[in-house]
This record gives structure tokens, sequence and C-alpha cells, in this order.
């Protein structure tokens, strides 16, 4: 059973957890605040940032698309380093960040160190937008309804493929639409796309040859997680995925779990998944959903309490630990601990 341990307001959207510290933009400034006591490790003024891009073992990374990136200690809250720039980042790869940089002539994929923030750009890319760097390799969109394939090394193309005819649906106006890449995944020798309305694709990195495809009726926009190497699918029903091989794991109905919890069958956020739980918030019931995994039935359901705005689509849940953790969108964050 999961109980509200903390409720923190006045967040603005980006928070990240870390075993019992929290780091979120709060008021306008970053502030660190630890959970088991509830109290504020610092609060510190991160010019020109209104996003936090991740964190590693000392340090916090918040940014500012397309304006700057900088480096905080994890400890008090001092800026270590700051790179101001025309810079996106995207992906990170052992100690570097890539990113799409725009030196004003041209935009490029910059490899960022992470220890001394030197920026070095690799490769023009222009009006193609960056998916993912992996590796040996970095994958491209153009319009969004290409993957292409390229050499971190070289830059150059590897393999393309066009998701436009394979994910084309017909939209509520009874258009046909072509469908487009709204997420990309890797798994070992696999990159995995999710092609928006209702495709999830597998490629090998290497080759661009498609290992598996799995099709979730027609048009319908699907949620999608993955953890653990396992896609975890809501659509017609409730599907788990192995990454690698597109191998269905488990297909199961769901929409009674949500009749059962009294939780609408739309505008439902993207889940949360851990060992023991799925978590899937409604933004019209102001409530989340936890399913225990390996029973699939209702856990339980958490109504927040004091909300007024709903849950905006884009804040889904998150399992961290034995924490679950919510934001609204009055911008308050609810935090539930589950007791053993």
């Amino acid at each position: 059973m999961f109980t509200k341990c903390l409720q923190i307001s006045s967040v603005s959207g980006d928070y990240l957890q870390d075993n019992d510290d929290l780091y979120c933009w709060r008021n306008g400034a970053v502030t660190s605040i630890q959970l088991n006591t509830e109290e504020t490790n610092w609060i510190g003024k991160i010019d020109n940032t209104q996003q936090l891009f991740f964190s590693d073992k000392s340090s916090i990374y918040p940014y500012r698309q397309y304006h700057c990136i900088k480096k905080v200690s994890k400890n008090d809250g001092v800026l270590c380093f700051a790179l101001e720039a025309d810079i996106f980042p995207v992906s990170i790869v052992d100690d570097k960040i890539y990113a799409e940089y725009d030196n004003g002539e041209h935009v490029y994929i910059s490899e960022l160190n992470l220890l001394d923030f030197s920026n070095k750009a690799l490769f023009v890319i222009n009006q193609k937008r960056l998916l993912l760097s992996i590796n040996c390799f970095f994958f491209l969109t153009t319009g969004r309804n290409t993957i292409e394939c390229h050499s971190l090394a070289t830059g150059a193309e590897l393999w393309k493929v066009d998701v436009g005819e394979l994910g084309q649906y017909e939209d509520m106006k009874g258009q046909m639409v072509k469908g487009e890449v709204s997420a990309v995944f890797a798994l070992g020798d696999t990159v995995v796309a999710k092609v928006k309305a209702s495709v999830l694709v597998g490629y090998s990195v290497e080759s661009g040859e498609q290992r598996w495809l799995h099709r979730f009726g027609s048009g319908n926009v699907y949620l999608l997680a993955f953890y653990e190497g396992v896609f975890h699918v809501f659509a017609d029903l409730y599907y788990e995925i192995d990454g690698a091989s597109g191998q269905i794991l488990s297909k199961k109905p769901y929409r009674e779990l949500l009749v059962e919890a009294n939780v609408k069958d739309y505008w439902l956020t993207t889940p949360a998944v851990s060992d023991k739980y799925i978590a899937i918030s409604s933004h019209y019931d102001t409530a989340i959903l936890l399913i225990n995994r390996s029973a699939f039935t209702v856990e339980q359901r958490i109504a927040l309490e004091g909300c007024k705005s709903g849950i905006p689509l884009s804040n889904a849940p998150r399992l961290y630990g034995n924490r679950l953790y919510q934001l609204d969108g009055d911008g308050t964050l609810h935090i539930f601990e589950e007791k053993e």
C-alpha cells in the first residue's frame, strides 16, 4: 500500500530523483530536497536554465533548449561548468553528451565532454534532427518520416528507412496521414522505433534490416513504456514485448481494470513500470491506477487530493525504489511511499 509521504508545491515541470534526494525546479530555482527528513539541502539560482537533463554520481545537468547547458554539484548546488550556446542535448554515451548544436552557419551533431565541458562539433545535419546516439552510431530523422543510421566515427550514412508508408493511418478527418517516428530505443544490436500512430518496429543497427514489427489496430495511438529490455504497451490489449527479438511475452485484456478502479479509458498518461508495479495516470480522474504486475490486478487507486487542474498527459507517473511520484497540473509534486 502506497501512502502519501510528501507534497511539494510550485514545481515547474522538471525533477530528478536520486535515492533519497530530489532535485526539482521550484519557484524559478533548482532545489535539492532530502526526502527522508523533508528538509531543503540547497537552493541554486542557475541563471537561464529551465529543464533538468540528467544526473550522474556527483552532478546534475540543467539546461535551456538551444540556449545553454550547465553542470551543478549535487553536494551544494555550486555551478561547476557552463556552456552558453545554441545547443540541445539528446543522448548520453559514457561520459559524453551528444547534442544538436547551431553555430550560426550550420546545425551540427556535437560531442560534449562531461569532465571538462569541452564541446566538439562533429557532423553537419542542418534540417535533420538527432534521435539517438549509441556507441558507434547515431540516428537522424527528416520530417519525422525517416530513420537514418550514421557512423559516429565518420558521419557516413549506413542505412535509411522510410516509416511513412509503414505507419500510415487515417486521421479523425478521414485523411490518410504518413507515419512519424515519435521515439527510438537501443537494445544491443537492435534499434526500435515507435511510429505514430500504431506501429512498433525493430531494425538491425548495422544493416537496417527489419527484424520484427507489431501493429496495434488501425490508427490507434498506443501508450508505451520501456523497462529492463521489455516494452509495455497499452493498446487494444496490454502487451509485453521483448525488445531484442520482438517476441510477445504476454498479452492480456486490461480495460476491466480501468472499470474496476473507476478510471476512464482515455486521456491516460504514459505508464511507469517497476519490478512489482505498473502505474498509469488519468487526466480527467486526477488519479493513479497502480497495477500489480505478477497478478495483473488492481493494486490501488490513488486520488490526488486538492488537485484542481488534473494531470497533464506529459506528466507521467514515476516509480523509483519504494516511492511513486506524480506531478499534477497545479505544479504540485505528490510523493507516495510503499510501507513494508
